[in-house]
């Protein structure tokens, strides 16, 4: 501690010198550098509880890795088809989800076939959410009451299962080493180590492709790849479109001078500022067209006065007005391909996406613009579309006919199929 009374003598000296407003001024400079000192600590303990937080929280979302074993249930599969049971682990849902969209179109089938199917929620959700999340479930994909029951996941691990399906890679480590089930799947709708940076997430949903369940691959390039890479057992199927939800509208004219694209901010793979770059280039090349956005509910805070119009999330309805109102659509993939190009083809719109090895083995060459993943390849390719009126045309009528065999129920039954033959069960 100081001495008082070489305080008090510097007191009066700078109030001597400098007067009560110097002195004043020294006192004002001591509290704040002191508020400073006593702020910095503060935020420094903040930030160290968050990443305190942040670690725990990792271990606690990848501790499936290390869960215990189960052993497969060893009885003979029964062949009566009215008595399989099959068990499906899904994400808690979400709002306009594509993927899970799948997922509910693949338990009906599997249903409608004969056999009985249940939901399990992963990660399991608390006991006061899981009476909502079950309504919005049965809601959204207008399941009847009894078509597909909804277990907690508890109760999921207590019970033994004909088959037993994963839909993203912690689920896989959930079905392989905590749920009882004679044969084991996986229907994998991304290469989900694409979602991460090297590092663990990256390693641990590799390593879910290695897990012995057989796959269910949606897309030709993600088959191939899991199983010449990892050596999984798959069966590739295309991704379907439902043409009395998406189809061309005699009562909607279509703009040719309107741009639309899908962004999504959070999910990295769609390249949301890739995409976002792209509308601002266009923008400044061909300055009377209109830009509209969809698939975010807010852009974040900017100037973003290129963006004529967003729409957010819309229901099937309002999606296939606005593809049939649009003469080119921007969507963008950097791992699989999505639902999205077919549903905009289907409503004669003209698409961009990225020019990557699944594309190209899903779609004809003509059928959609295919761009390399920069700003100027992307604009380059949309200003063509609304530029050239034969190449627009050309690609709408080669993108028809392309769709007109693409069929949800033609990939539903051959996932049926596969089903049945990974599980040594006979098709019927």
């Amino acid at each position: 501690m100081k001495n008082p009374f070489i305080i008090i003598l510097k007191t009066c000296r700078i109030f001597y010198y400098e007067g009560i407003h110097g002195l004043l001024i020294r006192v004002r400079g001591r509290l704040i550098r002191k508020t400073a000192i006593t702020d910095s600590t503060v935020t420094r303990d903040s930030e160290r509880k968050v990443w305190e937080k942040s670690i725990l929280n990792g271990l606690e979302a990848t501790k499936m890795v290390v869960l215990d074993d189960f052993q497969t249930v060893d009885e003979k599969l029964d062949h009566n088809s009215s008595n399989l049971t099959l068990l499906m682990l899904v994400p808690p849902p979400e709002r306009g989800s594509g993927g899970r969209m799948t997922m509910a179109r693949i338990l009906k089938k599997l249903t409608e076939s004969g056999i009985k199917c249940y939901v399990a929620f992963y990660p399991e959700v608390p006991d006061h959410n899981f009476k909502k999340y079950e309504h919005e479930w049965m809601d959204e994909f207008d399941f009847a009451p009894n078509e597909c029951s909804i277990l907690k996941y508890a109760e999921a691990t207590e019970r033994s299962f004909d088959i037993a399906v994963a839909t993203f890679w912690p689920s896989a480590y959930a079905i392989k080493y905590q749920i009882k089930a004679r044969s084991k799947g996986y229907l994998v709708q991304d290469f989900e180590p694409y979602f991460y940076p090297p590092g663990s997430h990256y390693a641990f949903s590799e390593d879910s492709y290695r897990l012995g369940l057989w796959g269910l691959c949606a897309s030709p390039w993600l088959a191939k790849k899991l199983s010449q890479e990892y050596k999984m057992q798959t069966v590739g199927f295309e991704l379907g479109v439902d043409k009395r939800e998406y189809h061309q509208l005699s009562d909607v004219k279509r703009d040719k001078k309107l741009v639309i694209a899908y962004i999504r901010q959070h999910t990295e793979r769609r390249g949301y500022e890739l995409v976002m770059w792209s509308l601002k280039k266009i923008k400044e090349q061909v300055p009377d067209v209109r830009i509209e956005v969809f698939g975010d509910p807010h852009l974040p805070i900017g100037d973003f006065l290129w963006i004529d119009k967003n729409h957010g999330i819309l229901s099937h309805e309002e999606l296939c007005k606005l593809y049939n109102y649009a003469s080119v659509g921007i969507v963008t993939s950097f791992t699989n391909y999505s639902l999205i190009p077919n549903e905009m083809i289907s409503c004669g719109c003209a698409v961009v996406d990225l020019d990557t090895e699944c594309m190209k083995s899903v779609f004809p060459d003509a059928a959609i613009s295919l761009a390399h993943p920069t700003p100027k390849s992307i604009a380059d390719a949309v200003k063509k579309l609304l530029h050239d009126n034969s190449l627009h045309e050309s690609q709408v009528l080669a993108g028809l006919k392309y769709i007109e065999k693409v069929d949800w129920e033609r990939s539903l039954e051959k996932i049926n199929i596969a089903v049945r033959n990974f599980s040594k069960i006979d098709a019927v």
